[in-house]
């Protein structure tokens, strides 16, 4: 301990006959001057990354802001088009049923006896309706009575085209929802940015 002793004191000892030098002098500064432009160094680092930090945090807060209301409103257009199509199939529904109801009045117990419903037809009505092909041959007289009265044939058709409207309203609905959802989205999230292309010919 005690050979330590005098060795630091020899050093400063010899430390402090440099320093007198002019060159000591101007080493000395030297090392000040770097030590200065180090800290600083440091601290402007240490700064910046808080600067960063405190910036991705603001960006991050605006950007869960940004889909929250996104959210929202994509939930309120939901809710419009459901609101809408449920109008919608209400206004067909009745206006089926009421066709339905309408039937004897437009197609009489008259009507029925005077017009013989023929199996042919009946056999391509129903592959129709089936979305089915018809047999290659019609397996016997198509002209055959079937025994289906014409007025059951029209309260089919409008049941049938009722049922019909009801799927295009949907498909419709579909459509508009989508179409609001995107352009919803495309005004409000951007898409990331894909960076520089790194293929090989980029």
């Amino acid at each position: 301990m005690s050979a330590l002793l005098a060795w630091a004191i020899r050093a400063g000892g010899w430390l402090k006959a440099f320093a007198q030098t002019r060159f000591g002098r101007l080493v000395l500064a030297v090392l000040f001057i770097a030590l200065l432009v180090g800290l600083a160094c440091g601290l402007s680092y240490g700064a910046g990354v808080d600067h960063e930090k405190a910036a991705e945090a603001k960006r991050r807060a605006a950007a869960v802001k940004v889909v929250q209301r996104v959210a929202t409103k994509g939930r309120e257009i939901s809710a419009d088009v459901s609101y809408q199509l449920d109008a919608r199939k209400v206004e067909i529904r009745t206006v089926t049923q009421t066709l339905i109801k309408e039937v004897p009045v437009y197609v009489t117990a008259e009507s029925d006896r005077a017009c013989v419903v023929p199996v042919g037809f009946v056999g391509l009505h129903d592959a129709a309706a089936r979305g089915s092909a018809v047999p290659a041959a019609p397996g016997g007289p198509v002209e055959a009575p079937s025994g289906v009265p014409l007025s059951a044939v029209a309260e089919t058709v409008a049941a049938n085209y009722g049922v019909a409207f009801e799927w295009r309203a949907e498909a419709l609905a579909w459509r508009d929802w989508y179409a609001r959802q995107a352009d919803l989205w495309r005004k409000n999230i951007r898409r990331p940015d894909p960076g520089p292309d790194r293929s090989p010919t980029g």
